[in-house]
């Protein structure tokens, strides 16, 4: 009996060896796993001649060339060609789209414009559309800009004339002061000159 009792002793002491071995085996194995890095998002690059698409407001333009930027800041430069289709929507009922043209494309319009890149990481747009809201939103930003900007030109062009008008003053001030120099000088050499006949005569007499 006491040896029957000792064997189950054994096993269930066994058993608990095994177990306490599984469990620190997975303790170990936990504690070794490397920890997960967190990836930086990738940065999507165009490639030369691949299809892309851009939304955003018009914030620079220059001859066939624009700025647009995003809802989260990014810009993107689009080229407009002959072959570029434009389009006008409009909403409502018999109303219905009409084409554009680039003169349309002012600062502070959103469009929606899609085509292929080129070298230079532009996309040479294809399609460009907007709507007439925000059409009407752009003129009526051009129309309050456009006098500020005019005014600022001519603040600065004023400006800078006056400075130059300074600059000038200055100089022909500095000129008539060696002029004055330079008579003083001649006047001071006569005068000695006359006091020296002067002295010279009345020796002779």
């Amino acid at each position: 009996m006491k040896s029957k009792n000792k064997r189950i002793l054994l096993v269930a002491l066994a058993v608990t060896l095994i177990c306490s071995g599984l469990v620190l085996g997975q303790d170990s194995a936990a504690l070794t796993v490397e920890p997960s890095v967190s990836k930086a998002p990738d940065t999507t690059v165009i490639a030369d001649g691949k299809k892309a698409k851009a939304t955003g407001i018009v914030i620079n333009r220059n001859g066939d060339t624009f700025t647009i930027r995003d809802s989260r800041g990014e810009e993107t430069t689009l080229v407009i060609t002959d072959k570029t289709k434009i389009r006008l929507v409009r909403k409502g009922f018999f109303r219905a789209d009409r084409s554009s043209n680039a003169t349309e494309i002012l600062r502070g319009l959103r469009l929606e414009a899609e085509g292929g890149t080129n070298s230079d990481g532009q996309i040479v747009a294809k399609h460009i559309r907007f709507d007439e809201e925000d059409l009407r939103t752009a003129q009526a930003l051009e129309s309050r800009v456009d006098p500020v900007e005019n005014l600022a030109k001519s603040t600065q062009a004023l400006a800078e004339n006056n400075q130059q008008r300074i600059g000038e003053a200055e100089q022909n001030e500095q000129r008539l002061s060696g002029q004055v120099e330079e008579v003083s000088g001649v006047a001071n050499a006569a005068t000695a000159a006359a006091a020296n006949a002067q002295s010279t005569a009345d020796h002779a007499q």
